[in-house]
């Protein structure tokens, strides 16, 4: 099943994984789940509280992988729990456990048993503490009986309501889409796939932590800075607008051309995004103890050269007729705005130093 594992004077380590922590939740037993009988006896009370969980076959198939290894070396079996909140938190808690149990021991190789992908989420963790890292997932036999497409859906429905977290996934998303689509008819079927192709980019760009950031920004200047808070609210409704006015642009000129369709919509709308983003900033600026003002001052400057050359060069798609000048000067100006800024930024920081 595995290689020839163990080195002299060291433990291989069975791992068995429960990152939602369905052994505190459901049979009231905390991890770590350290030993063979100590594994039994959770297995066995986890098995009586769910039958039909997951994690009661992948303690089992851990306890086999361990009677199997104790044979060859010496080995010892764990469970590590997490959190039902699955994520950082559950991980963390994971890897916790695991630290305090590397310290008392030394060990060589470590064999985890899974139930599924979700738990193999934690394997690059482990791989930071322990180098040698053998996986085994477990798959649930149903009985055929049991296949019926009424039992698998009733099964279904019952794991997601009893579980807050799906449930707001899978039944209280899909009640809100309902929800606008009926009232708003076929502009709210683009709302909801405009706020789905959101959060796809968002998760396959992997841009969490700037979301998150901007959340925690906006609930703070809530709380604490109000003024922050409503230029934040003003530069909002600018982009909005802007978004708006690209839109009705693009529809008055009737244009099927993705080119000059992005070109109508630049030229109208991008300097309202400009002042969208000026908004922003000075609400940032206002919210921080220390204002570097030449910091924010070259961004500020950015902002409206990027917006002129922007706009220059739809107005140039628009109408080429008028020539490269214009657009020519612009981004002369413009790059000659940002560099004067770049360097009086960098001699305040040079003479702060």
């Amino acid at each position: 099943m595995f290689p020839d594992i163990g080195q002299k004077g060291k433990t291989v380590l069975v791992l068995c994984i429960d990152r939602d922590n369905d052994l505190e939740r459901k049979a009231g037993i905390k991890g770590p789940v350290i030993g063979r009988n100590e594994n039994l006896k959770a297995a066995e009370k986890l098995a009586l509280s769910d039958p039909a969980d997951s994690d009661v076959n992948a303690i089992f198939k851990t306890i086999q992988v361990f009677d199997e290894i104790k044979k060859k070396s010496s080995a010892e079996i764990i469970t590590l729990t997490g959190d039902a909140n699955v994520g950082i938190a559950s991980d963390r808690i994971i890897l916790l456990q695991l630290d305090r149990i590397l310290k008392k021991r030394k060990v060589a190789e470590t064999i985890v048993i899974t139930d599924g992908a979700e738990d193999e989420y934690v394997l690059p963790l482990i791989r930071s503490r322990i180098k040698d890292v053998y996986t085994q997932k477990i798959v649930v036999k149903q009985n055929n009986q049991l296949e019926g497409a009424y039992y698998l859906m009733y099964e279904f429905l019952t794991s997601i309501l009893s579980d807050k977290k799906a449930a707001n996934m899978f039944i209280g998303l899909p009640a809100i889409a309902i929800l606008i689509y009926s009232i708003f008819g076929n502009a709210g079927g683009r709302l909801i796939l405009g706020v789905i192709g959101a959060y796809l980019f968002v998760k396959g760009f992997q841009l969490e932590p700037y979301v998150n950031r901007f959340v925690h920004e906006i609930h703070l200047s809530l709380k604490v800075r109000k003024a922050s808070f409503f230029l934040y609210i003003i530069s909002f409704a600018f982009l909005i607008i802007g978004v708006f006015s690209g839109y009705e642009t693009i529809k008055t000129t009737n244009t099927t051309e993705i080119l000059l369709g992005s070109a109508y919509f630049i030229e109208s709308s991008v300097f309202l995004f400009f002042v969208s983003a000026v908004l922003a900033g000075v609400g940032k600026m206002l919210s921080e103890k220390k204002i570097v003002f030449a910091q924010y001052i070259t961004y500020f400057v950015l902002m409206f050269a990027g917006a002129w050359i922007m706009h220059e060069i739809s107005a140039f798609v628009l109408a080429p007729q008028i020539g490269y000048s214009s657009l020519i000067s612009t981004v002369l100006i413009g790059g000659a705005m940002v560099a004067i800024s770049s360097f009086v930024e960098k001699r305040q920081a040079l003479k702060k130093k």
